[in-house]
């Protein structure tokens, strides 16, 4: 990075807002939108809109590139990711408490967005991506760069306690299953949404933890992505190069989990190009398969996602659940069940008991024998008998666990007692 860069960004403290000064009001208040007429509010340069953005489960809120720039729409912002989808006759109305949205022929508010906590004079969408609500005297008040989503554009900080969260799907713009944290102890860490952030449930982290809590996360307009604690550069996680006025950058956690640095031109034909990412691997990211399943990846293909034995997917994902019963009263294990061999297969190391054995064929009667056993981990003499659901389930080669599964044999049709079952 130029010494000039760097003295540029010593004016910016990355724990505040990422302010623009804006002092002409583009957006009146009671303005309005609506998802049939005027659908969004355009920037200056005709490269971003704000307002009402169409999916096939009907119209959300969002900030996204123009199809002038982009016939695709690209979001990088949006509102309620919880519940995304508004319903048709929905209005959008900017008025000093913030942009209430409201049903056409109803008085009653569906949620505020963008609450202010000071009496809003005007919005604007600026050409940086950034929606902001203005006071009376022009300053921001609120803004969409302090509450990003699944990306953060060039200029926008990722800062310390924040977090991006993938989308469900392409079209789908609720939240999804990965997360990308920017933690205040300066480590940049990737989890699926539903984890602890502990170092277990992580997939990546930047290796910068202990750098201090103003540690943030920067994309600059050459594509250069990079940790900031205020004074210096912490890590450089891309190179970037130099600012092309007629190329569009992005940074977005995907909803396959994988993080990644994007661009294209400004040409409406082109399309993004991923420049950077954090692997290559689909089955990288912890979790991308659900419980009780594996995943399994080869080049170029999307992630492979199984069932243990005996199981059955539910969906991507919660993963996979079995209906197996086991009679813990019927000491005959042996009679109704067997083990099934998986190799090359481990998941998260969440044991309740560990023997030492002398064979693979001794930890399979370890686990038959013990009725609360479902599924053991054998290496090297070592039985670790596993705790239910599994997770972070992996193929791979390189693999040197065998795993064991019970499933119900050929003469025993599985179930046929409610006592207790497997997840």
């Amino acid at each position: 990075m130029s010494a000039a860069v760097v003295l540029l960004l010593l004016f910016f403290s990355c724990v505040t807002s990422n302010a623009d000064e804006v002092t002409n009001f583009h957006i009146s208040l009671s303005s309005s939108l609506t998802p049939s007429t005027n659908s969004t509010w355009i920037s200056h340069s005709n490269k971003f809109a704000f307002g009402f953005y169409p999916t096939p489960n009907g119209y959300a809120v969002c900030v996204s590139f123009t199809n002038y720039f982009d016939k695709s729409r690209t979001v990088v912002w949006t509102a309620n990711t919880d519940d995304p989808i508004v319903p048709d006759n929905a209005v959008m109305l900017l008025t000093e408490d913030g942009l209430v949205l409201k049903t056409f022929d109803s008085s009653e508010t569906i949620s505020i967005i963008g609450k202010s906590s000071r009496p809003v004079g005007g919005a604007a969408m600026l050409d940086s991506g950034n929606f902001v609500l203005l006071d009376y005297r022009g300053s921001v008040t609120w803004q969409t760069f302090d509450h990003p989503t699944d990306c953060i554009v060039p200029g926008q900080f990722l800062s310390p306690g924040t977090q991006l969260l993938s989308h469900a799907s392409e079209t789908d713009l609720r939240k999804g299953m990965f997360r990308l944290k920017m933690q205040t102890d300066g480590n940049l860490v990737l989890y699926d949404s539903d984890s602890l952030d502990v170092t277990r449930d992580a997939y990546y982290a930047s290796g910068t933890a202990g750098r201090g809590n103003k540690t943030c996360l920067i994309l600059l307009n050459d594509g250069h992505l990079f940790l900031f604690d205020g004074t210096s550069v912490v890590m450089n996680i891309t190179a970037g190069g130099s600012p092309a006025f007629e190329v569009l950058y992005l940074a977005r956690i995907d909803p396959d989990g994988i993080f990644r640095v994007y661009n294209r031109s400004w040409q409406p034909e082109d399309d993004w190009r991923p420049m950077w990412a954090v692997s290559d691997d689909k089955c990288y990211p912890k979790g991308v398969c659900g419980i009780n399943s594996y995943c399994s990846y080869k080049d170029g293909d999307a992630a492979d996602c199984r069932c243990l034995p005996g199981y059955n997917r539910i969906s991507s994902v919660v993963g996979c659940i079995s209906n197996l019963v086991v009679d813990c009263s019927d000491n005959d294990q042996s009679s109704k069940f067997e083990m099934t061999r998986i190799q090359n297969v481990t998941w998260e190391d969440n044991y309740y008991s560990a023997l030492d054995v002398s064979s693979e064929q001794g930890c399979k009667e370890a686990c038959l024998k013990d009725c609360s056993c479902r599924v053991a981990l054998y290496r090297d003499g070592q039985c670790r008998k596993q705790k239910l659901p599994l997770r972070y389930g992996r193929w791979q080669t390189v693999i040197e666990d065998v795993a064991f599964v019970r499933v119900a044999n050929s003469s025993t049709a599985a179930g046929n007692k409610v006592l207790c079952s497997s997840l």
